[in-house]
């Protein structure tokens, strides 16, 4: 088989852009066995640092500390964060499940939910689903007898030993957290507004420590064939599934895991959500819809309105019928774009300053005239600004002036426009792989609109094209869904995702001279080369592996 190493990220103007950075040939021997993954992963993590790139820039949720976000947004963008990718990234610092143990923000849970995880495999699950955080605590927690006879009669040490009252303050925090993200992603009550009330009174309920949390006992469903029963009935109850009861518990009352957790995720939360939406503005909040679903090509004509004329937002603002919902969907994502728009070209302002024809040529260099140039070009390419008048015919008088530029609220909504216009043709898609060759477009053929409204609805370029990674590997937070908001959103994914170019399928038939002329030059250096040795062992090699896209590596303006 083949092993290779492909990155992707986008550029400041939301372009996508791969590079395969190393292809190498790779036979394992059956010596290898399990261990053969950890092999191939030592030598994707020394290809990723000769190029000065580390795994932790990849893995992991899109947030504001992020690569994609702090280069390519937070600079440039204000936005307003999609609640379940903000309650999502919460999760994981609340929880202290990070990357790594360096990036933890919850140690103290961390170490108990590992310790959980050492004895999952005891619960009868599917093998195809993740299991979601509260559901194992749950299944956890209803089979702690159970599980700790088994331990029992291997005559082993049950390693959760005594920290019951641990795991269900954990589960009693989680389980509210849950709520709130799953009412978040329901497609029959998408509403923004109803999200962040939610979300407040999470912060000055369940996450303030100030008052009481409330403890859920779940009841101990017990061994079943043990012996006598005796060691399967515990405090909590004996063998028979009872009703959940719950009980008040101070925050100074609380285990030290409970204690850290619980502040964990209000700092989590409340650093991400209380500078972009202060309690006072809530109820004037201009966006009162979720805006995901407008990105879909099957659902951005609406269809999915009829869901939401019962939801509890449709109702209070007496929107009774799906146009006038529609309406006010189509008229929140114009705004978001138009501040877009407006931040564009704010940018660009600036920066034709810095690069104006000057009296002065000593101020001026030729690289970042060439620079601004072609970036101004970009952008003008992308209708987010207007060019110069090109009219050789004209007077004096009339050089150096320009187009009537339209207001950003006139491109917002030709930008809607031509992406609720854009028609992609499905029916002739006979299965999955038929479908994305008719969805394949490049980066050139992309619209503008796709790009724009992606930018605006989730806030950051990349978001779109990972929403689907973000939610699923989680560290089984979300439920075990492909979609992480509903299954009608996949197109979402789908469509952005097949701008990514994989290693060609016929790599393996290929000739070393053949592979070589098609993918030179591997790094930028060729003395780095024998500097990668680690599937050099015990392997089989055909090839020195020396591949590589023909194309330049990201310069220092692109998003890493």
């Amino acid at each position: 088989m083949c092993a290779g190493v492909r990155i992707f990220y986008m550029t400041e103007i939301m372009i996508l852009r791969s590079y395969l950075l190393a292809v190498k040939l790779f036979q394992p021997c059956s010596a290898l066995g399990p261990t053969t993954g950890t092999v191939v992963m030592e030598w994707v993590v020394q290809v990723l640092a000769q190029h000065g790139l580390r795994p932790s820039d990849f893995a992991g949720a899109v947030s504001d500390a992020g690569s994609d976000v702090s280069s390519g947004v937070v600079k440039s963008f204000s936005r307003e964060w999609c609640l379940p990718h903000m309650l999502n990234r919460a999760t994981i610092d609340g929880t202290g499940l990070a990357n790594t143990t360096r990036l933890s923000k919850n140690l103290d849970c961390r170490a108990l939910l590992e310790d959980a995880m050492k004895v999952i495999q005891h619960f009868n699950r599917s093998s195809r689903d993740k299991v979601s955080l509260c559901k194992m605590l749950l299944r956890l927690l209803e089979r702690w007898d159970a599980i700790s006879h088994v331990y029992l009669n291997k005559g082993d040490v049950f390693p959760l030993g005594k920290r019951r009252d641990g795991f269900e303050e954990v589960y009693s925090i989680l389980r509210v957290v849950k709520d709130v993200t799953l009412y978040c992603q329901s497609a029959s009550e998408v509403t923004a507004g109803g999200a962040m009330n939610r979300i407040v009174l999470l912060l000055t309920t369940t996450l303030e420590p100030m008052e009481d949390l409330e403890i859920v006992h779940v009841p101990v469903i017990g061994a079943e064939g043990a012996a006598g029963g005796a060691d399967a009935e515990g405090a909590n109850g004996g063998a028979g599934r009872r009703a959940s009861s719950q009980t008040m518990r101070s925050h100074t009352d609380l285990t030290e895991t409970g204690r850290a957790t619980r502040e964990a995720f209000a700092t989590a939360i409340g650093k991400r959500f209380l500078p972009r939406y202060q309690r006072a503005k809530l109820e004037t909040h201009p966006q009162l819809f979720d805006h995901a679903m407008f990105l879909s090509p099957g659902s951005r004509k609406m269809k999915y309105i009829g869901r939401l004329v019962t939801s509890s937002t449709a109702v209070g603002l007496g929107l009774a019928n799906a146009n006038a919902i529609k309406a006010r969907v189509k008229d929140e994502v114009i705004g978001l774009v138009t501040n877009a728009v407006a931040q564009i070209r704010r940018k660009l302002a600036a920066e034709r300053v810095e690069v104006d024809v000057s009296t002065a040529p000593r101020t001026r260099t030729p690289r970042t005239v060439a620079e601004g140039s072609e970036r101004v070009k970009k952008l003008q390419r992308a209708n987010l600004v207007d060019s110069g008048s090109d009219d050789d015919s004209s007077n004096d008088e009339q050089q150096g002036s320009t187009v009537r530029e339209r207001s950003p609220e006139e491109e917002a909504k030709t930008i809607v426009d031509d992406w609720m216009n854009l028609r992609v043709d499905l029916s002739k898609a006979t299965d999955a792989g038929e479908r994305r060759r008719l969805l394949d477009l490049d980066g050139k053929s992309l619209p503008l609109a796709l790009r724009a409204v992606a930018q605006s609805v989730f806030g950051c370029p990349a978001s779109a094209g990972g929403v689907e990674r973000d939610f699923c590997v989680a560290d089984f937070f979300m439920p075990g869904r492909r979609s992480s908001l509903d299954p009608a959103y996949l197109d979402v994914g789908l469509f952005l995702r097949v701008h990514k170019r994989i290693i060609p399928n016929d790599i393996l038939t290929l000739t070393d001279a053949q592979q070589q002329a098609a993918i030179p030059n591997r790094f930028r250096k060729q003395d780095l080369l024998d500097e990668v040795k680690v599937l050099d062992v015990e392997l089989d090699e055909r090839s020195d592996g020396q591949n590589d896209d023909a194309q330049e590596y990201p310069s220092d303006s692109d998003t890493a």
